[in-house]
């Protein structure tokens, strides 16, 4: 029997998830949560055997999120789902030591399918998600670094290294907080970058703190 935990905030979406596994026949869920704190707590207290993460549960960025798990479990098997614009979303999961990256809109086929692959220790990788990466990888080699950025990602990237908050970005530029971490996750996914602090680094070498 494969041992899953589920994250998701929405409970309509737990149950829907739930009953395609159960439905497999081969696996157990050992737990069902609906934050950050919670997902962390289980890693704790649960024997499990995949992880399957909706990165929304994070207080704040989901990729910093996916980091934490990864460091209380670094050998356990994540697969991300998620309605995310798929080619920068499942380039950066998997920077970030994800197993698999599955849509929301898949079939339960498919969702049993990547949960099987990575619960072997293999990557899944949905093929329309491939097709997207190519395109990116393609796209990667006329534009790189801060070049591939849009203006817009390009200002929020600037405020990010003069050490703005996320808060404090999302009221400058009359966006939600949740759309600055979005755009966060995107030039990290377009410039190859983990984190804030590397970012920084990359705005110091090239003197892009505007």
């Amino acid at each position: 029997m494969i041992r899953v935990l589920i994250a998701d905030r929405c409970p309509l979406l737990r149950e829907g998830l739930r009953k395609k596994i159960l439905g497999a026949g081969n696996f157990v869920i050992v737990a069902e949560t609906s934050s950050e704190e919670e997902v962390l707590a289980e890693m704790q207290r649960a024997h499990i055997d995949v992880a399957v993460l909706d990165l929304d549960v994070a207080e704040g960025s989901g990729f910093f999120f996916l980091e934490r798990v990864r460091a209380r479990r670094p050998a356990l098997p994540l697969l991300v789902w998620g309605f995310h614009d798929e080619r920068w979303f499942a380039l950066q999961v998997f920077r970030l030591g994800a197993s698999g990256y599955v849509s929301k809109t898949e079939t339960a086929n498919q969702i049993i399918k990547a949960i099987h692959i990575v619960a072997q220790g293999k990557k899944f990788v949905d093929v329309n998600v491939i097709q997207e990466l190519a395109k990116h990888l393609d796209a990667s080699t006329k534009l790189s670094g801060h070049k591939a950025l849009s203006t817009r990602e390009l200002e929020v990237m600037q405020r990010i290294v003069r050490g703005e908050e996320t808060q404090e970005i999302a009221a400058a530029l009359s966006l939600s907080p949740k759309t600055i971490s979005t755009y966060r996750g995107r030039i990290l996914a377009k410039m190859g970058l983990r984190n804030d602090v590397e970012l920084a680094n990359y705005a110091l070498k090239y003197n892009l703190f505007g």
